[in-house]
């Protein structure tokens, strides 16, 4: 997979031919080869002519666009890539979120797979480091997994995921090094770096899950933990939790604890602290080095990438909807 990432402030991307010329602030000019390229990804401001979008999506590449500090704003992507002759399973996705009785076993499991996720996460780093923050509040997150069952409405639900995500966050900084910021989760403006790279990682994961939420021939915006929202990709919301961190938080804090980006790494601004540029493609390319890499799918026993596993989960959305029968089973990591 290739991808242009173009995060240089002023940077101009035109058509050029058959190709991509992407023009930069310091005079300097690239050459990008259309049949080279599987994504683009824009954040902050960057020109973007309307040849080169024609361009972009005659060739069926999508572009990702993200603001300046890395917060997911949308996608352009081909008519030839959307999966848009899906109207009977739309159909069919409109009234299973409109049903309660339906809906609610789905939205249970999507914060099952976010609760065991984090929980492990937790689990892992208690082994390497005697912690008992994180061991406790493991502990107290498989006591908020064993109540999942009764929850019968939605706010009672939500309220259980909400109550999960504080535990988490409150042990997060024990999984850090020490001199790491971290007090709490917080996103507008992000306070911290931490808090900064786990909002861009967020945005990076959502993209890719959108991609796969398209490719299942699903609607994006119409989410059963999240409901409906014309503003916002709910569905892929939904998916993002049981991802978040077993895929952008593991990569996160990996980063931070191996020191391949640090404090020192953000420029501080007035919307919070921002990764700079050198760090930001570094950062990216790593994402997508991970989504290319493999693991185990622990329901169908097989080795895929991570990219697959987006989409496989995508799918067993969808048989669900078309299949009542069937129950949606979570990503879960061992």
């Amino acid at each position: 997979m290739a991808l242009l990432l173009i995060d240089q402030q002023g940077a101009d991307l035109r058509k050029e031919g058959d190709h991509l010329l992407l023009l930069l602030e310091d005079g300097s000019q690239k050459i990008v080869r259309t049949a080279d390229l599987d994504e683009v990804i824009v954040q902050g401001a960057v020109a973007f002519s309307s040849p080169a979008a024609a361009l972009l999506l005659e060739k069926g590449i999508p572009v990702v666009f993200l603001d300046y500090h890395g917060n997911y704003l949308g996608r352009l992507v081909s008519s030839t890539r959307q999966a848009t002759p899906y109207a009977s399973l739309r159909l069919l996705q409109y009234q299973v979120a409109s049903d309660p009785a339906r809906r609610l076993p789905l939205a249970r499991a999507m914060v099952r797979g976010k609760i065991e996720n984090m929980r492990v996460l937790l689990m892992r780093y208690a082994r390497e480091r005697a912690s008992p923050l994180l061991s406790d509040n493991a502990a107290r997150l498989q006591s908020l997994l064993e109540r999942l069952t009764t929850a019968d409405n939605l706010p009672s639900l939500l309220g259980l995921e909400g109550a999960a995500s504080r535990l988490y966050f409150e042990a997060l900084p024990e999984m850090l090094l020490p001199d790491l910021p971290f007090a709490q989760r917080r996103r507008h403006p992000p306070p911290d770096c931490v808090n900064a790279l786990l909002g861009f990682a967020y945005a990076l994961l959502s993209a890719a899950l959108h991609s796969a939420v398209e490719t299942a021939g699903l609607d994006p915006y119409l989410g059963f933990l999240h409901g409906v929202s014309d503003r916002r990709p709910a569905l892929v919301l939904d998916l993002c939790e049981e991802f978040r961190a077993c895929f952008a938080d593991s990569l996160t804090l990996r980063a931070f604890n191996t020191r391949q980006i640090t404090e020192a790494d953000f420029d501080p601004t007035d919307r919070g602290p921002r990764l700079k540029e050198s760090k930001r493609e570094d950062f990216v390319r790593n994402f997508w080095k991970r989504l290319d890499s493999s693991v185990i799918h622990p329901m169908l026993g097989q080795s895929m990438t991570w990219r697959q596993v987006f989409l496989a989960q995508a799918r067993a959305i969808r048989k669900c909807l078309e299949q009542p029968q069937t129950e949606y089973q979570p990503f879960l990591v061992r």
